[in-house]
């Protein structure tokens, strides 16, 4: 599914194989926002493979107490210096803080922490598998990361805008001449 429209622009989604659905979905997303997307699991993954891109996701599942040890591994022991990083977290109840842990611990590290989104999963506990409607926030969440490091920058449209074309219309009502109100 990358895109082929610009190649200059690559990223390169790293995650951990719980989260596999996800980090389909995010690469979706950034085929969506005009950036090629190659994917890798975590255990796979080198600096070397890295370094061609312009800016890494990582998607990892906590851990008992923080993040899973896999995360943690390519958190500490990678040079991030100057490197544009985005998070996808999966979130149960126990592990909320997990996710802005390891964006300290990158940030230390010279990272630029671009974007972090957490995704909920179903299930007691939050144990189950990531539910779809969070599916669709990671591809969201992918094209605004895509557009992003591409420099194209989504605005809301302005109030000004929308009534600069706006005509008021008569439609032939009649107004009574005492107070103006139309029946």
């Amino acid at each position: 599914m990358p895109c082929q429209k610009n190649k200059s622009m690559q990223a390169l989604v790293v995650f951990e194989k719980r989260v596999a659905a996800a980090a389909g979905a995010v690469a979706k997303g950034l085929a969506e926002g005009g950036v090629h997307s190659d994917s890798v699991e975590i255990a796979s993954f080198s600096e070397q493979n890295a370094a061609e891109y312009q800016l890494v996701l990582i998607g990892a599942e906590p851990g008992l107490g923080g993040i899973g040890p896999m995360a943690k591994k390519l958190t500490k022991g990678k040079q991030w210096h100057g490197r544009s990083v985005a998070l996808f977290f999966s979130v149960n109840q126990f592990s909320k803080k997990a996710l802005a842990g390891a964006a300290a611990a990158l940030a230390a590290r010279g990272a630029a922490v671009n974007g972090t989104i957490a995704l909920r999963r179903a299930g007691f506990l939050g144990l189950g598998r990531i539910m779809e409607d969070e599916l669709y926030r990671a591809q969201a969440f992918g094209e605004r990361m895509g557009l992003a490091i591409r420099g194209v920058r989504a605005r809301k449209p302005q109030e000004k805008a929308r009534i600069r074309f706006y005509k008021k219309q008569d439609f032939g009502r009649r107004r009574d001449s005492g107070g103006g109100k139309v029946f």
